[in-house]
């Protein structure tokens, strides 16, 4: 379960591996980043994982308005269909290519 750190790395692991194939299997660039656990600094109760430089998706309109961008605007809406794209790619990609999900998509595990 969640609380065993040694299932959350397996889980990335296999996040990012089914992202990097499309349905029918052939190698593709991922859509996303995942951070991946650091070999050897996991245990069930302790989890180090790659640091990944990004918002969070519930941080993502102050973020956007302190770089000066408005979220309902041209650029704004293009930000948002590339996310949109890369999330539903990396979906897709999952369930369709490898039969694995990620069941936990919060804000806070997307960035």
């Amino acid at each position: 379960g969640e609380l065993d750190f040694l299932n959350e790395a397996q889980s990335a692991l296999k996040v990012a591996a089914s992202i990097r194939h499309d349905p029918l299997g052939r190698p593709l660039d991922a859509p996303l980043v995942v951070p991946l656990p650091v070999p050897g600094l996991a245990t069930r109760r302790v989890l180090v994982m790659d640091f990944v430089e990004g918002t969070p998706l519930s941080k993502l309109e102050a973020k956007a308005r302190e770089m000066g961008l408005e979220l309902d605007g041209p650029a704004g809406k293009m930000l948002g269909r590339r996310i949109l794209e890369a999330l539903t790619t990396a979906y897709g990609n999952m369930i369709f290519s490898s039969g694995f999900i990620h069941g936990d998509p919060h804000p806070g595990n997307i960035f």
